[in-house]
């Protein structure tokens, strides 16, 4: 038998067990004495990001879809449903994700997770009529003037690359998929060596392994080799663009694309380095974050988003606006002069970092928020390390990675204008 890792975290207290099975499945498992509710996330490192230009786009996200379906036709939903869990799935740019919570036992929810995405089966009839699904849910994505907004900005932050498309595709592309794309792409992709599943609740960890290993050895393992994702080109972004919706005020998307070559290792600590250094410049606690709101300039929409992965990062800045040229022009010129900026001192990042630490705990007893900062299948350093790693993060540590950042980044600018004029 093949022995469980454990990692223990001593400054909150956790635990985590990892085990690899021989077909090269991963289970990751966080035991919490006494928690009422049992969840898990299977991830699949399959994302819009694997798109091939010479298939349709959004095969990923189709494929996530129709793995609800079962070989008797039954649904897999139905079937979670009738044990009282709540199960969902979705597709991002790196990964599909499929997620359970109940209070019931782990065990079986965990089986029938994994008896789900064992085989695929459908038929074109059933193909057929999920189309006319997703073409219904990219409408609703193309209703929504911030959804819009992010991805028409990433679509000019990241021209001619997966990126540049919406996850679910487009009007033609999800017309175009057929059985034999979809059955392409789950041979391709669907395999043990290609997954891995974050199991949380109160269980016992190798009770858990024996209990998972018939289901796991299921799996089918006929692949010789994972088709490699390529990287991402960086054509030149595109900025000043702008279209018009239905709304009451300009929205504005400023974009900055880094350019740095990361590793696996690098991009927790990394991303924690960058959330920082702009917390100090624009957060909410800095001054030039007050001025701006004193100054009509900003209201309480502005914000920032940071994503770091291994083939791209970026930081973007979202807001509604009546100024949207002038104030773009303004924060570019706060960015590039960031030295000056009187909110750059260790004081102030030690208030930061006792936030982010705060945050941090209060949400460590909820599922949802480990599943959606741990970084499924990077190696190094990740969210259980926070505690450790923030004490020994100092400004000249923050400057440094701010400063490479914006030196080597490309920035850009995307408005959505109200229909009126």
């Amino acid at each position: 038998m093949r022995k469980i890792e454990e990692k223990h975290f001593s400054s909150i207290d956790e635990t985590l067990f990892t085990y690899r099975f021989s077909n090269g499945f991963l289970l990751r498992m966080l035991p919490k004495k006494g928690f009422k509710e049992q969840a898990g996330l299977l991830t699949v490192n399959l994302g819009s990001l694997d798109w091939k230009g010479s298939e349709p786009a959004g095969l990923a996200h189709f494929l996530e879809h129709k793995i609800f379906e079962a070989e008797s036709g039954e649904d897999f939903l139905l079937k979670f449903t009738e044990s009282a869990t709540d199960s969902n799935a979705f597709t991002t740019f790196g990964y599909t994700g499929y997620t359970f919570s109940s209070s019931k036992a782990i065990t079986e929810n965990a089986h029938l997770l994994l008896e789900m995405i064992s085989s695929f089966t459908t038929s074109v009839e059933s193909i057929d009529k999920e189309k006319e699904i997703i073409q219904q849910e990219l409408e609703m994505y193309k209703a929504d003037p911030d959804q819009v907004l992010f991805t028409e900005a990433l679509a000019r932050m990241y021209p001619d690359t997966p990126l540049a498309m919406e996850i679910v595709g487009s009007r033609e592309s999800i017309a175009q998929i057929d059985l034999k794309d979809l059955q392409r792409v789950y041979q391709d992709y669907y395999h043990p060596q290609n997954m891995q599943l974050f199991l949380i609740g109160d269980f016992n960890p190798q009770e858990l392994v024996d209990s998972l290993t018939e289901g796991v050895s299921g799996l089918s393992t006929t692949v010789s080799s994972i088709p490699k994702r390529s990287p991402l080109p960086r054509h030149p972004v595109e900025s000043g663009k702008s279209m018009r919706m239905d709304v009451s005020k300009a929205k504005l998307a400023i974009g900055l694309r880094g350019n740095k070559g990361l590793g696996q290792e690098d991009l927790f600590l990394y991303k924690v380095k960058l959330q920082l250094f702009f917390s100090l410049l624009l957060g909410w606690t800095s001054q030039r974050y007050q001025e701006l709101l004193d100054a009509g300039k900003i209201d309480y929409s502005f914000q920032f988003e940071i994503d770091v992965q291994e083939l791209y990062h970026h930081v973007f800045f979202f807001l509604d606006t009546d100024e949207p040229v002038s104030f773009s022009h303004q924060l570019r010129t706060i960015v590039k002069r960031f030295e000056q900026s009187r909110d750059l001192s260790e004081e102030h990042l030690d208030l930061l970092k006792n936030e982010m630490y705060g945050d941090f705990i209060r949400q460590l007893d909820h599922y949802d928020f480990i599943f959606n900062n741990y970084l499924p299948g990077v190696e190094g350093l990740n969210l259980f390390d926070l505690p450790a790693i923030l004490p020994n993060i100092h400004l000249v540590d923050v400057l440094e990675v701010g400063r490479e950042f914006i030196e080597s980044c490309d920035m850009m600018d995307f408005t959505i204008l109200p229909n009126y004029t």
